[in-house]
């Protein structure tokens, strides 16, 4: 883990909050998209 300034680490936890959500937006997408495809082979 890097240091991170005082002054910085409120902008810095609400930026690594904001990059968690978008990776669990991305996964849910993926999941999304993985199970289209799965549905489209069967036919």
């Amino acid at each position: 883990m890097d240091y991170v300034p005082q002054a910085d680490y409120a902008e810095v936890t609400e930026h690594l909050a904001n990059y968690h959500r978008v990776r669990e937006i991305i996964e849910e997408i993926c999941e999304i998209n993985r199970e289209l495809l799965r549905r489209r082979e069967a036919l």
